[in-house]
């Protein structure tokens, strides 16, 4: 069965077939802009969207499959941090319009904070930005141990770091540090960026080798 792996981030979506190792990457163009929401809202219900996302990926040799044949693929769809489970609805819209856009046999949902590292690290925190808010996850044996959603400002490199301390609970020593966003380069020197196709890529790879 052909995959499909879809990554959100603002006014980008990236989009990955199984079948090739290219990552396509779709601009929402003259999106309406609202602060503090996100571009990609402009997608859901909007048929104008999905019929030019059906000719962009008619026309990229990388993932043009995705649009052949009998519609029974399964999409992987990587969401922004602060989309949870307290915000469902905004899960139950990207559901819909990946089934409407490939008419997909399942949609199967990841957190980007999960895949910022590959499959065999087990132990960090990951600092994500979105357009609504800083996300802070610590993960611990590959689960989340505690997270914090604050308020999206810049913040002190002391500050950060206390807040790191504060979601992986006062450990002795700093943890690994992932950033995960725009604009956070100010931290370099207390976490490594992450690009969104490594995050694509360590999403494929987690997911192949627990055979989902």
């Amino acid at each position: 069965m052909e995959k499909c792996y879809m990554l959100f981030n603002d006014e980008k979506i990236y989009i990955k077939s199984n079948k090739s190792s290219n990552v396509a990457e779709y601009t929402i163009n003259d999106a309406v802009s609202y602060p503090n929401v996100p571009l990609y809202f402009n997608i859901f219900n909007n048929e104008d969207v999905i019929k030019d996302m059906r000719t962009f990926i008619k026309d990229n040799e990388d993932i043009n499959s995705l649009m052949q044949g009998i519609f029974a693929k399964k999409v992987y769809l990587l969401v922004p941090d602060d989309v949870t489970n307290v915000t469902d609805i905004e899960k139950r819209a990207f559901d819909e319009f990946a089934k409407k856009l490939l008419k997909g046999k399942e949609v199967v949902f990841g957190s980007e904070f999960a895949f910022v590292t590959t499959f065999e690290e087990k132990d960090y925190v990951c600092i994500s930005r979105t357009c609504r808010m800083l996300i802070l996850t610590s993960i611990k044996d590959k689960k989340i141990f505690k997270q914090k959603f604050i308020q999206d400002k810049e913040y002190t490199n002391d500050e950060l770091r206390a807040l790191i301390n504060e979601v992986s609970d006062g450990t002795e020593y700093l943890p690994k540090v992932y950033l995960n966003g725009n604009n956070l380069s100010q931290y370099s020197d207390i976490g490594i960026y992450i690009d969104k196709l490594d995050i694509i890529k360590n999403f494929e790879d987690t997911l192949n080798q627990l055979n989902l």
